[in-house]
């Protein structure tokens, strides 16, 4: 059995470069695919929707801002009779070369700005629904400084009645006291029962109701 030769295939660059050959992909084709691409990215939502492609355009255009503040020539006041002669040629080529950069890179940077220049009244609803309520705000704010003071007058009340309510406790716990020794003493002087002094100790009957010796009243102890 014999072997199948094999057929090299000879590809210039020409070929590779510009899509000569059969196999290689159609323009149209190519279209249509990157069409279809955001929608499996960002789930069926627009690229301009997406908070990281708003994040990134921001890094973009603060870079952008960077890049000015550093390539840009902090020169100092000049008289207007010095001569723009003196400038050394370095510097005159410095500023060429980097305007230059601006030039061709401006076209990079020009959608960015125009997408947030289309987009600013996206934005801005959301400063006018603050600005129309901060009125709201205000008024809520005085609102509560308005009722701080009601409240402050409700607790100097508070206070002050509740010690009104502890002065009563006191007058009812003192004149209870009295009334339970009372009770007592009515129970052993019903019982028969005598009772010491607790000052000088002496003995005295149930019906005295004062000490016989040193003439204290049996209601203090």
């Amino acid at each position: 059995m014999g072997h199948k030769q094999s057929i090299k295939s000879h590809v210039t660059m020409n070929e590779l470069a510009f899509g000569m050959r059969p196999n290689a992909a159609q323009t149209d084709e190519v279209i249509e695919v990157t069409q279809r691409i955001p929608e499996k990215l960002f789930g069926s939502k627009r690229i301009e929707d997406d908070p990281s492609i708003q994040q990134m355009q921001h890094e973009l255009l603060s870079f952008d801002d960077t890049l000015r503040r550093l390539f840009r020539r902090k020169r100092k006041n000049q008289s207007k009779k010095q001569d723009s002669s003196y400038e050394s040629y370095e510097d005159r080529q410095y500023d060429a070369e980097n305007q230059e950069y601006y030039n061709q890179n401006q076209e990079y940077y020009d959608p960015y700005r125009q997408y947030y220049a289309e987009n600013q009244e996206y934005y801005d609803p959301y400063r006018q629904f603050y600005a129309e309520n901060q009125e709201y705000l205000d008024r809520n704010q005085e609102y509560y400084a308005e009722n701080q003071e009601y409240l402050h007058g409700n607790q100097e009340y508070f206070d002050r009645n509740l010690e009104l309510i502890h002065e009563e406790d006191e007058d009812y716990l003192s004149s209870s006291s009295a009334n339970d020794k009372k009770q007592i003493l009515n129970r052993d002087t019903e019982n028969g029962l005598s009772w010491r002094c607790k000052y000088c100790t002496a003995k005295n009957k149930s019906s005295d109701v004062d000490c016989r010796h040193c003439k204290q009243s049996r209601t203090n102890f």
